[in-house]
């Protein structure tokens, strides 16, 4: 089989067509090799069942100091000194357990679940100002805004402070990205977020409320460095808007390619949940998990892998996995295999997954009651996709409202 690179991975057409695209590898070998920019290994799992196993494999660690010497790591790994990159998702139990407990509650389906009317709020709000235009850009004017307001509730961003946070997620951080590296964002808008962190948890320890970020600060003097309290709110705005954005963005456009299930959900807003599954599956807005590392040498599908290496889990494959999945090139919100794996799986289950499904469903179900003949005005293969290989999703959707 060819030896693809990161950037490969990360293309136009494996973004557009990931049924096509890894064809191959369900054909031969769910997990394949191939070499890093760094000079390193990298191992790319494309099987549906390979991914469940690798996910809850102890073999594997997310956290470089235990596999990499300092030194080391500035030599293979910069990026990870940028100054807002370790967080609870680069690090393992215990430490995982300890800086994932302290924001939990926030995020748990009966705390989600008092947010649906100010959801819904937003929704109408932003659903509004489009009613006033007969084409936009859904992604820019909808899809990234609404998870943005959101979690700028939870964590309580004040009114002076969402317009310069809204502006740098307006769309999506990875439209800039090389590729053929491990770092989602350019270091300048990086410590540009850094500063907006310090002028934000400046503000609320002037004027602390009920709201997350107030909570967090609360907690810092006990559990939590300065440092880890800014890279905790980094993750939680950046994971909290990209990966939803995505899912309603590019929810969208496959609803418009598959107007037969689109036309089943409006005429059955009751299968709404199950619809969101589907997207999910046939999204997969992340389409490959956030690195993870051999803590020792590991032989699997007859591959020898050594301590060091660095394993990719693709998700956009798995999803298409013909072992796992019936027609797995369609969209199909009646799927009786309702077994993604969008939100991962074990110790690094996404902490915002009945948030991402509550947004997703109110978006969509008022979608298509105000706009029930939206329409794509543009032709599927000429639309631009995120080039960072972690996400799969249209950096531009154009639409129109109305007939």
């Amino acid at each position: 089989m060819k030896a693809y690179t990161l950037a490969e991975y990360a293309s136009q057409e494996a973004k557009r067509h990931p049924h096509t695209f890894f064809a191959v590898h369900h054909q031969s070998v769910p997990l394949s090799c191939f070499t890093l920019p760094n000079g390193l290994n990298g191992w790319i799992v494309t099987g549906y069942q390979e991914t469940e196993r690798f996910l809850k494999d102890p073999r594997l660690t997310k956290d470089l100091s235990t596999i990499f010497t300092r030194e080391q790591i500035r030599q293979y790994y910069p990026e990870v000194f940028l100054c807002l990159t370790k967080q609870m998702l680069n690090v393992d139990p215990p430490e995982h357990t300890r800086l994932r407990g302290i924001v939990a509650h926030a995020f748990i389906p009966r705390a989600v679940e008092q947010l649906r009317d100010r959801i819904q709020h937003i929704t109408d709000m932003l659903l509004d100002a489009l009613a006033e235009q007969k084409e936009v850009d859904f992604v820019s004017s909808f899809a990234f805004p609404l998870p943005i307001m959101v979690i700028s509730e939870i964590l309580g961003i004040p009114e002076a402070l969402r317009q310069p946070l809204h502006a740098l997620f307006q769309t999506p951080l990875a439209t800039t990205a090389d590729p053929d590296t491990t770092s989602e964002m350019h270091p300048d808008l990086e410590m540009t977020l850094l500063d907006y962190y310090k002028q934000l948890l400046a503000f609320k320890r002037a004027h602390p409320g009920g709201d997350l970020v107030s909570q967090l600060i609360h907690v810092e003097k006990q559990a939590l460095s300065e440092q880890e309290l800014m890279n905790t709110i980094n993750l939680l705005i950046g994971a909290g808007y990209e990966t939803t954005a995505h899912l309603i963005g590019t929810g969208m456009l496959a609803l418009l390619q598959y107007p037969d299930q689109m036309q089943l959900l409006r005429m059955h807003p009751e299968l709404i949940e199950q619809a969101i599954e589907e997207l999910l599956r046939y999204v997969s807005p992340v389409s490959i998990l956030t690195e993870r590392w051999c803590r020792e040498d590991m032989h699997y599908a007859g591959q020898q892998m050594q301590r060091g290496d660095q394993v990719f889990i693709s998700l956009s494959a798995a999803h298409v996995d013909p072992r796992s999945y019936c027609h797995a090139e369609r969209l199909d919100i009646l799927r009786k295999e309702q077994k993604h794996l969008a939100f991962g799986k074990g110790t690094h289950y996404c902490l915002g997954a009945s948030l991402a499904r509550l947004e997703a469903r109110i978006a969509f179900t008022t979608l298509l009651r105000r706009f029930p003949r939206i329409r794509l005005m543009a032709d599927p293969e000429t639309l631009p996709w995120c080039p960072y290989y972690l996400f799969r999703g249209v950096s531009w959707l154009p639409v129109r409202l109305s007939a």
